[in-house]
C-alpha cells in the first residue's frame, strides 16, 4: 500500500473515488476532511483537544461526522453506531440529490431542495435521513401535514436515532403543539443525553408552557454541554 500511495497527492485521488472514509484520528481524516468528502472519525474517550467535547460534528471540517467512545477501551459501541450508520447511509445516487438540495437550501430556495429530497426519496425510499431531511424542509416552509407523515415514517424506521425524536419535536413546536415537542425532545435526551440541542429547545418548550423551573433546569443542562 506504501508504494501505491508514496505521497498524499496520490492519496488524495484516492479519496476522491470514494463515496465514504471511515478512519481512526490520522492524517488520513485531515486530508478527507480539507477535500470535503464524507468521512467518518473514530476516536477514543480521551481524544485529542482539537475534536472538542459532547458533540458529533467539527467546526474544522464540515463533511466530517465523529463517532466517540463511551468509555476506555469501548470500541465495540463504536463500530456498532458505524454499523448503524452505514445502515441509513445512501446510495450515491440518493446522496447527488441530496448534495443538491442542501446548495438549494444555502441559496434560500426552498422548493428546489424539496424536489432534490423527493428524488433521493425515489432512490431510496425507506432511509430514514432521506425522511426526516425531507420533513423537516416541508415544515420549515409550512407543509406541516406532508412533513408530519415524513418525520413519522423516519421515525418508525430508525426510532433508536435522537434525531429523529428531536426533529419531531422541532416540528411539534412550530405547530405550537408544546407538549408533544416536549415528549418527543425527552426520547431524544433518553437517546443521547450529551446534545446540548435537545435540552435547549426542551428548555424552549417548557418555557411556552410556563414550566418556569423545568425551563431552567432545561437550559442550565444546555449551557453546561456546550456553554457557547
Amino acid at each position: 500500500m506504501n508504494k501505491a500511495l508514496p505521497d498524499f497527492l496520490a492519496t488524495a485521488q484516492v479519496i476522491e473515488q470514494l463515496d465514504l472514509i471511515i478512519t481512526i484520528d490520522t492524517a488520513v481524516a485531515h486530508l478527507a476532511g480539507t477535500l470535503r468528502k464524507p468521512v467518518w472519525l473514530l476516536l477514543p474517550h480521551g481524544s485529542e483537544w482539537r475534536w472538542l467535547e459532547h458533540r458529533d460534528d467539527t467546526p474544522w471540517y464540515p463533511t466530517m461526522r465523529l463517532f466517540r467512545q463511551p468509555a476506555v477501551g469501548d470500541w465495540a459501541s463504536v463500530l456498532y453506531a458505524v454499523l448503524e450508520a452505514l445502515r441509513l447511509f445512501p446510495s450515491p445516487i440518493a446522496t447527488q440529490h441530496l448534495n443538491q438540495a442542501e446548495a438549494a437550501m444555502k441559496l434560500g430556495q426552498g422548493q428546489q431542495a424539496i424536489a432534490h429530497y423527493q428524488s433521493a426519496r425515489q432512490a431510496a425510499p425507506n432511509n430514514p435521513l432521506i425522511l426526516r431531511l425531507l420533513g423537516s424542509t416541508l415544515s420549515a416552509l409550512g407543509q406541516s401535514e406532508i412533513a408530519l407523515e415524513c418525520l413519522q415514517h423516519a421515525l418508525a424506521l430508525a426510532p433508536s436515532d435522537p434525531e429523529n425524536h428531536h426533529d419531531l419535536g422541532l416540528h411539534y413546536s412550530a405547530l405550537g403543539q408544546a407538549e408533544s415537542a416536549i415528549e418527543s425532545y425527552e426520547r431524544a435526551i433518553d437517546l443521547q443525553p450529551d446534545c446540548a440541542d435537545f435540552h435547549f429547545n426542551l428548555g424552549n418548550a417548557n418555557y411556552v408552557l410556563g414550566q418556569a423551573e423545568a425551563a431552567r433546569e432545561a437550559f442550565r443542562q444546555a449551557t453546561t454541554l456546550d456553554p457557547k
